[in-house]
């Protein structure tokens, strides 16, 4: 018969061999995957109806178009890397969705600041888009983290050590 301190050491070295991924990380770069594929979507459309409308220079919209075209990309590695890192609990591709992360944002703020034409629709669009790039990046650094001091302890720690830190708890 186990005593109480061999039980909850197995517990507890049990809780530490469970996946480490981040539930809210995941989700939220699950419901960023399909808010940015909108967000392209009702970009172009609003692209073509700026130019449509408004007096539009030529190389401006060329110039957009391919921010847009170089935002999908960055944000398609980043929303990928992010999730298989998040699930492999692999720090290099969590790490890599956080490097991704600044281009996104640089675009980002070009267009809710420097494009020729801001409608309230994009303002409002964008920074729902940042709302969700902060809240990733606080997410990812968890992640990281967690996963890092869950590798060392365990790394650390055999299962009879882990017996004897649960009886000491």
């Amino acid at each position: 018969m186990l005593s109480h301190c061999e039980k909850s050491g197995k517990a507890m070295m049990a809780t530490m061999m469970e996946s480490q991924s981040s539930l809210p990380y995941q989700i939220l770069l699950y419901l960023n995957g399909w808010y940015i594929a909108a967000f392209l979507v009702l970009e172009v459309l609003l692209l073509i109806f700026k130019t449509l409308v408004l007096p539009y220079p030529t190389g401006n919209i060329v110039a957009e178009v391919f921010l847009l075209l170089f935002l999908c990309g960055t944000e398609s590695v980043r929303i990928f890397m992010g999730k298989k890192g998040n699930l492999t609990e692999r720090i290099i591709s969590v790490v890599l969705s956080v490097i991704f992360t600044a281009p996104s944002v640089l675009a980002l703020l070009y267009l809710l600041l420097w494009q020729t034409y801001v409608l309230r629709l994009e303002v409002i669009l964008i920074a729902i888009a940042l709302v969700f790039q902060g809240f990733e990046l606080v997410f990812a650094f968890l992640a990281v983290i967690t996963i890092t001091l869950i590798a060392k302890l365990i790394q650390m720690c055999s299962i009879e050590k882990c017996v004897g830190i649960a009886c000491l708890l």
